[in-house]
């Protein structure tokens, strides 16, 4: 799936909240945002107060797959009490529903390597070509990742649908059109777009905007 694919199946989303493909430029003059290195949305409270980032991919995005380890390092590293929350985006596509299921299990399994997981999905998908859909992917991306199928399985079947709803909600509140995406401060969104696909660049783009959101300069 290429970067802005995913968006022809966002109709999982509510009809007047589908997000729209942006305009050609054409010939009109650009806004302040267009010109700033990022997007801004009305501040939302409840990430601020977590202060909590979100990082949106998909395991079957190549360029996701090219920025997972920067983003994930970079999350890693947040200044505390600051953290970041990796958020597999989901459509109508049942594999973003069942990998946005398996992440979030992998990610708060105690002693599980999600990096490794993470490394042995984006292969299995992207590199041998196994679907997101597909219960045997999972399993070898546990096996590869050393996780315990287990108690993979039990802390698997406590997963909420109130779940499911929290990452749609933050894909609209943020207005996710392109994965990677990167939302913080509970206010600012950024995407390879505003950097180029450079993973370098991106993070240095994310250490800006953490650094004014700490200094409360922007």
């Amino acid at each position: 799936m290429k970067r802005r694919d995913f968006l022809a199946a966002l109709s999982v989303l509510p009809a007047s909240r589908v997000l729209a493909a942006r305009p050609a430029s054409g010939g009109a003059m650009p806004t302040e945002q267009d010109i700033k290195p990022y997007r801004e949305v009305a501040t939302v409270e409840r990430y601020v107060t977590r202060k909590l980032n979100l990082a949106f991919i998909a395991f079957d995005c190549p360029v996701s797959r090219t920025f997972f380890s920067a983003i994930k390092r970079w999350g890693d590293t947040l200044p505390p009490p600051w953290k970041m929350q990796i958020v597999p985006a989901i459509t109508q596509d049942l594999g973003s529903v069942v990998a946005n299921r398996t992440w979030r299990t992998v990610s708060t399994l105690p002693g599980a390597n999600s990096a490794a997981f993470a490394t042995a999905l984006f292969d299995l998908v992207q590199g041998q070509g196994l679907a997101l859909d597909n219960p045997a992917t999972y399993r070898q991306a546990l096996m590869a990742a050393g996780i315990n199928a287990q108690a993979f399985g039990v802390a698997f079947q406590k997963f909420e649908r109130a779940d499911f709803r929290d990452a749609v909600d933050a894909m609209m509140t943020f207005k996710v059109d392109a994965v990677p995406s990167l939302a913080i401060g509970g206010r600012f969104v950024i995407t390879p777009d505003h950097t180029g696909e450079n993973p370098e660049q991106f993070i240095g783009l994310a250490n800006a905007m953490m650094s004014g959101v700490l200094r409360g300069m922007i």
